[in-house]
């Protein structure tokens, strides 16, 4: 017994629906799966810049923002402190000054 082979067709391929065969899908072209690639790159970086926003975004929480200020503020203190330290010097150099004028 001989199998016959039959010739391939278009047709053959397709998957039968009710309204009859259904179009074999074309294969994509090499632009079109280059395109594919350049979207799928684009995507990923772009998701890549998003993270990384967010990243930033949460340098901003609240949390980030009181800690910012309460370094700010403890600053601010030591140089007020430093401030008053130099005022009281002068302070009491201006009183030296007036006891030794009290004394003419």
């Amino acid at each position: 017994m001989t199998l016959k082979q039959e010739p391939e067709t278009a047709g053959a391929l397709a998957e039968s629906t009710k309204d009859g065969p259904k179009d074999v899908p074309e294969r994509p072209t090499y632009a079109q799966v280059r395109q594919f690639v350049e979207d799928v790159t684009f995507l990923r970086e772009r998701e890549g810049r998003a993270a990384t926003a967010a990243d930033d975004d949460a340098e901003v929480s609240p949390i980030a923002v009181l800690r910012a200020s309460a370094a700010r503020l403890l600053e601010d203190r030591d140089q007020l402190l430093e401030e008053l330290r130099k005022l009281e010097t002068s302070k009491l150099r201006a009183q030296k000054l007036l006891a030794s004028f009290g004394r003419l």
